[in-house]
């Protein structure tokens, strides 16, 4: 029987997984236990609380996956780490898995670090209905690269690409500030208040292309707007008035065109099925506009596509994709994070 302890410790959307013998333990995000939204890092308090809810004994463990990206990230209760080249980015974006081992509670146990772009492509999945698929992941750039392709055929995963493309995911990470907020998901509901315009459309275009090849510290973005020292506007845009809302509808409408021309590429691998994970994923309107215009039959999106999913990916990745076993789909229950109890239930209600 085994048993995978895979943890992201990332800066943000911070989670933890447990699988046995390929099914979810438990699946839970850090700010379900800090109540901080996107909270990152990792606590044992964390650690301990969860192990207190399920019903497992820490020497069940025998696998450890941590992503590799981020060297104060490696939670405390995982010491002397061998064979991982923690916080060095150009080593770690080479390969798509690193092995070494660990000291966890004592014991010498096996540890593992998937690519940022191919947990988040077996988190995909491994999670979907289909046997045969073509997978997509794109964001903001995990880990060098914001954009990957891989192919399912009969229950196994083949990652083909991974890759530096149009900047998309940074612009929706950037593009809410002109608006005085953070999240990407209100500037695609701001979007719903603009309008057409193509000058400010093509603007946007014209400036992707240029920061396409380059990094994220060294993108930037001029929309003729005086910003501070950190990139943020000094004047902010408000959806309530005519026109200033065309910005995010000009995004939304570029993300519905590069989603389409990424799809089309997709169904050219011959699958009629698609999975699509990573921040962008989140994009429901884009998902949905582009797979009616290309014609993808079925889509699939994991219900943690962000980086919140990507302890789940890659504890996956180990169970599928490193010893290549063959994934039988099935339905997968967004629903397993820890159960909480009526005396639970009481205690919030009595604080409140």
């Amino acid at each position: 029987m085994s048993t995978i302890l895979s943890i992201y410790a990332g800066p943000h959307d911070a989670a933890i997984s447990i699988l046995r013998n390929g099914e979810v333990i438990i699946n839970f995000e850090k700010e379900r236990f800090s109540r901080i939204r996107y909270d990152g890092g990792f606590s044992k308090k964390l650690f301990e609380d969860i192990f207190e809810r399920i019903e497992l004994d820490l020497k069940d463990i025998d696998h450890i996956v941590i992503d590799g990206k981020i060297k104060d990230g490696i939670p405390a209760i995982v010491k002397n780490t061998k064979g991982i080249p923690w916080n060095d980015i150009i080593n770690l974006k080479s390969r798509m898995i690193f092995e070494g081992e660990c000291e966890f509670f004592s014991r010498k146990l096996p540890l593992f670090s998937f690519h940022h772009h191919l947990s988040h492509a077996a988190g995909a999945y491994f999670t979907s209905p289909f046997k045969d698929a073509t997978i997509l992941t794109a964001d903001s750039g995990g880990m060098g690269y914001n954009y990957s392709l891989s192919i399912a055929k009969d229950g196994y995963l083949f990652p083909q690409s991974f890759s530096w493309t149009t900047p998309l995911g940074w612009w929706w990470a950037r593009l809410p500030l002109y608006y005085g907020v953070t999240n990407p998901g209100t500037l695609m509901a701001i979007s719903g208040y603009g309008k057409e315009n193509y000058l400010l459309k093509n603007e946007l275009l014209s400036q992707m292309f240029v920061n396409s090849s380059k990094k994220l510290d060294k993108q930037n973005i001029n929309l003729g707007v005086d910003v501070n020292k950190k990139g943020v506007p000094i004047t902010l845009l408000n959806p309530k008035i005519k026109g200033d809302a065309d910005l995010a509808y000009a995004l939304q409408s570029i993300t519905d065109d590069i989603f389409s021309g990424w799809f089309n590429q997709a169904k050219k691998h011959g699958s009629k099925n698609l999975c699509f994970s990573g921040g962008l994923a989140l994009n429901c309107i884009g998902n949905t506009r582009a797979a009616k215009h290309v014609g993808i039959e079925k889509i699939h999106v994991p219900p943690n596509p962000n980086d919140c999913g990507l302890a789940l990916g890659a504890a996956l990745a180990l169970h599928y994709y490193y010893y290549k076993k063959k994934y039988i789909p099935k339905y997968f229950s967004p629903y397993n994070g820890i159960k909480y109890t009526k005396e639970d239930i009481d205690t919030v209600i009595q604080k409140a």
